[in-house]
């Protein structure tokens, strides 16, 4: 994989890891 591919999922996993971590708190922080 290229750096561009790597860099994308990795902004893809912080995206799901704070998209999951509000759902398991309640729509606020």
């Amino acid at each position: 994989m290229d750096k561009v591919a790597l860099s994308a999922l990795l902004v893809l996993n912080v995206a799901i890891l704070v998209v999951v971590h509000q759902l398991a708190h309640g729509p606020l922080f």
